[in-house]
């Protein structure tokens, strides 16, 4: 459309122009005045009088900031007014910086550049880690600090001295960097690389295969594989929220394998880098290479010596790690209680494939490693880039710089999708009296009252006692009408079943990757069963149902009723958290006296647990844990988190 003068449309496809005629000529802007000079800002910080730390090192004796002995007789203390790198130690030692920084408070973003690590902290916590053997480069981060005392901890190994530093696009006032080459022009871009035949590939270059395990499709192969990050490394994790210790078989996994093409001939070996939960539960997947057998070989033993190499075959094998929970490692290894490293050999160039495929829960997988062990050293080959040569559809592994505003990075809840809820209270036990109005408390203080799509209570089918069934009749309906939640979504499972069925099972039917449902189990299965049942099966991948107690998963309170196997059974996601019982089951009502604050929604609460005869919330933990991603909360950092 055309309103007023100076018509204008033209189209392009690919850079041709679509012929047009008709356009008229835009007249010339007038030049932009000049703009006036800007002030200089006035510094935002200062940092003077810096007592420096420096030990000269053995080549060949540390790869990290942690292996300079910085309490040695070869320490050197100096004062300085700047960040100042040492002439005399040669191109191997380490230095650490002490100073003193004071900033405006809040959040502000820091900076290093080394060559090679660096580390930048205050008090016990690090701000940023650019730590390892690596060329110039940058790295930083956004934090709060926590007082006024730094310390910049930096090693050097071999020529090319590189250390500098910024607060908020400010730098350091740092001296004795030696300077850093041009780069190269870059070439003229050439023509866009046609697409793969046949795929992704990686291939060898210079006796290593490094693989980014996110670099292919793992969504479409296996759902239960996840993307994560942590300390800035993004990594696949199998089901990351699943806390069963059983292990699958092979035939009940989906399988990631990655096309690799090798040259040297020779032995190779294999390793991963990988995170894992617990040291003996969450600790390991298979692992194959197509066409070509495992050899393995003892701990400590000889690899090229060839009566140490067990040929096991060509298979899925178990790679575990069992040290060091949470952390990354370069850690693989086959054959319980008799640690053995993996190898392969290559007779003549080749292309085959490397398999991935999930085996405990909660295990993350960073990079896949090969290298030929006559020309590599491990510590070389794990600081290459990969070696990805043909790429085609490699999946969006990209993660914002910070999460959302009010949610927290480690949480199941990330502020898309639907909460139901499923709760007894009518016989047995009368601690969701107090657990249903506390939910609705944190529900609340997290600002979801549009996000809860269904609660239903009285879910002991059976045998009830109908006293017990008003009070939880009570402690959901005014709870909800106190916080500001819809009572038409809340549903009686005595007297409303039917209704309650079918309004779980249409939030099941509406449910997808990017609006999935998470159910809250805090009773028996039945109910949940029920709807889940009647529901597209199709729909069930992007359903979580979340529990914490072994008498919820099999309480068999009526003839033919369903556990928490036959809700596994219905293809929907199940996560298991620890018991909730011991942060938010308190031994006296004094544990709750700061509800006593005068608001009559808190001054209620405080009368629903009371009424019920305990202080035990404890099943308002698994909603605490969807929201902050913390499996280790209790009754004073719910109240925290509700501000009060």
């Amino acid at each position: 459309f055309q309103y007023g003068k100076a018509k204008c449309l033209r189209a392009w496809v690919d850079g041709t122009l679509i012929q047009s005629t008709g356009n008229e000529p835009a007249p010339e802007p007038a030049p932009a005045p000049a703009p006036e000079p800007a002030p200089a800002p006035a510094p935002a910080f200062t940092v003077s009088r810096i007592k420096r730390r420096c030990a000269s090192v053995t080549m060949g004796t540390f790869r990290k900031v942690a292996d300079v002995n910085f309490n040695g007789l070869n320490v050197v203390e100096t004062m300085h007014d700047e960040i100042s790198l040492p002439s005399d130690l040669g191109d191997y030692f380490g230095c650490k910086f002490y100073f003193k920084m004071e900033l405006p408070s809040g959040e502000h973003t820091y900076k290093l550049e080394s060559n090679d690590g660096s580390l930048l902290s205050t008090g016990s916590r690090t701000l940023v880690n650019h730590d390892g053997m690596h060329a110039c480069s940058q790295k930083s981060a956004t934090a709060t600090p926590s007082g006024e005392d730094y310390v910049l901890t930096y090693f050097q190994y071999g020529k090319a001295k590189c250390l500098r530093a910024w607060v908020d696009g400010q730098l350091i006032q740092t001296t004795g960097n030696e300077p850093v080459p041009a780069p190269e022009p870059a070439p003229e871009p050439g023509p866009s690389p046609s697409p793969c035949d046949g795929g992704t590939k990686w291939e060898e270059r210079n006796g290593v295969v490094m693989i980014e395990a996110e670099n292919i499709d793992f969504r479409s192969i296996d759902e239960k594989w996840t993307l994560e990050q942590k300390e800035g490394e993004s990594y696949i994790e199998y089901e990351k929220y699943n806390n069963w210790e059983g292990v699958y078989k092979i035939d009940e996994v989906g399988k990631l394998c990655y096309p690799v093409s090798f040259k040297s001939t020779g032995l190779w070996s294999f390793e991963y880098k990988n995170i894992n939960a617990h040291n003996t539960e969450h600790n390991d997947a298979f692992i194959m290479m197509k066409d070509v057998p495992w050899l393995v070989v003892r701990n400590g033993e000889d690899p090229k010596v060839s009566w140490n190499q067990k040929n096991i075959g060509i298979k899925y094998q178990k790679a575990y790690r069992n040290r060091n929970p949470g952390t990354w490692l370069w850690d693989t290894h086959t054959i319980d209680h008799d640690a053995h490293k993996f190898y392969f050999k290559v007779d003549s160039p080749f292309s085959t494939e490397v398999c991935l495929a999930g085996r405990s829960t909660k295990f993350g997988v960073g990079k896949l490693l090969m290298y030929h062990i006559d020309t590599v050293p491990a510590w070389s080959a794990r600081e290459t880039s990969e070696s990805l040569s043909c790429q085609d559809s490699i999946p969006d592994t990209t993660f914002p710089s910070e999460p959302s505003p009010g949610l927290y990075p480690d949480a199941l809840w990330q502020g898309k999708g639907r909460i139901a809820q499923s709760y007894d209270g009518n016989i047995h036990d009368k601690d969701d009296w107090a657990a249903v109005p506390y939910m609705w408390a944190i529900l609340a203080a997290a600002g979801l009252q549009n996000k809860v799509v269904h609660v239903d209570y009285n879910n002991h089918l059976g045998t009830s006692y109908t006293n017990w069934e008003k009070e939880m009749t009570n402690s959901s309906r005014e709870g909800a009408s106190l916080f500001g939640f819809d009572n038409t979504r809340i549903y009686d499972d005595i007297t409303q079943l039917s209704a309650s069925v079918r309004s779980l099972k249409n939030e099941c039917d509406m449910s997808t990757s990017d609006d999935p449902l998470f159910i809250i189990a805090a009773g028996p299965m039945e109910t949940v069963w029920r709807s889940i049942a009647e529901s597209q099966a199709t729909k069930r991948k992007h359903v979580y149902v979340i529990s914490h107690h072994w008498w919820n998963d099999g309480h068999y309170h009526a003839p033919n009723v369903h556990r928490k196997q036959d809700v596994q059974a219905l293809g929907i996601n199940w996560i298991q958290i620890t018991d909730q019982n011991v942060g938010f089951k308190t031994g006296s009502m004094s544990d709750f006296t700061w509800l006593r604050n005068g608001d009559p929604k808190y001054e209620w609460l405080y009368d629903r647990i009371e009424t019920s005869g305990k202080p035990d919330v404890s099943d308002a933990g698994m909603l605490y844990w969807l929201i902050t991603g913390d499996m280790n909360g209790n009754v004073q950092k719910s109240r925290e988190f509700m501000g009060l």
